[in-house]
């Protein structure tokens, strides 16, 4: 949690995630005042460089782990693939397993938890890779969405989210813009291929509801050019029926799409 948090975080809940030692220490002084036990699972650093704690950090706050009283480090965590791209391996997740009796030694308990977290951890425990020691696993999009990256599990289902939008302009353009070439709305010099006149379709969505490199048409005709703030521009050349202003256009979605399509207050959730 974030230091604003904290007050809620521990009112709230009873457990949280924590890579760092101030952040126990100011959990450990809301707890006291609360006269609240709170478990914290200490996350480790073993890659990718997202979050979590060094050894060296460890050892030279051995005192102050020694002095908590309200909070209890009740596990060791890692979290893989979502910074780095860093996937969990024999390797890494031995190091996990050091880390977590060196913190034990330590604090002079026992800890209950392993906790690993990514979807890139599914298919490991799928194999029975995972080292036994590992009790927990935190998983999201392969949950929801039943793959990693675009890579189906076979044991689970892919159809479970849809993002449609609506067709506001459909024409015949050229495929390359013309005249002086700047930044775009977003920073970039966008580049385009002169692929001659092309029939073109602008659905009403843009970069703030939706990752649009994170989508794949169910019609497989129907090809993603990129966007703007509120428009996505697509090449519908190859479409065999030529969508009309007002039909609705649905894709698959990747984690980045699913993640923006579902926190955008523009983007209207229906759950069947």
């Amino acid at each position: 949690p974030m230091p604003s948090e904290i007050s809620d975080v521990v009112e709230i809940t009873d457990s949280a995630l924590v890579s760092d030692v101030d952040t126990i220490i100011m959990i450990e002084q809301k707890c006291s005042a609360l006269n609240k036990i709170y478990d914290v699972i200490l996350m480790v650093e073993v890659g990718d460089l997202r979050e979590g704690i060094t050894e060296e950090a460890i050892y030279s706050n051995k005192e102050n782990f020694k002095s908590l009283k309200q909070v209890r480090i009740a596990g060791v965590g890692a979290n893989f693939g979502c910074f780095g791209g860093i996937l969990p391996s024999q390797e890494n997740l031995s190091h996990l397993i050091k880390f977590k009796r060196m913190v034990e030694e330590i604090i002079g308990y026992k800890l209950e938890n392993m906790s690993i977290g990514g979807t890139t951890c599914i298919q490991m425990f799928y194999d029975g890779l995972l080292p036994k020691e590992i009790n927990q696993l935190r998983v999201g999009s392969a949950m929801l969405r039943g793959s990693v990256a675009w890579e189906p599990f076979n044991w689970l289902r892919q159809d479970t989210l849809e993002f449609s939008a609506e067709w506001i302009e459909v024409a015949r353009k050229p495929s390359k813009p013309w005249g002086i070439v700047d930044l775009d709305a977003f920073g970039k010099i966008p580049h385009f291929d002169d692929n001659g006149l092309r029939l073109r379709g602008i659905l009403g969505a843009g970069r703030q509801d939706i990752y649009p490199e994170g989508l794949r048409s169910l019609n497989p005709g129907v090809r993603v050019l990129g966007a703007s703030s509120d428009h996505l521009v697509c090449d519908i050349e190859e479409v065999s029926n030529t969508p009309k202003i007002g039909d609705l256009e649905a894709f698959h979605v990747n984690y980045a799409a699913m993640m923006t399509a579902a926190t955008s207050p523009y983007v209207e959730k229906i759950y069947c």
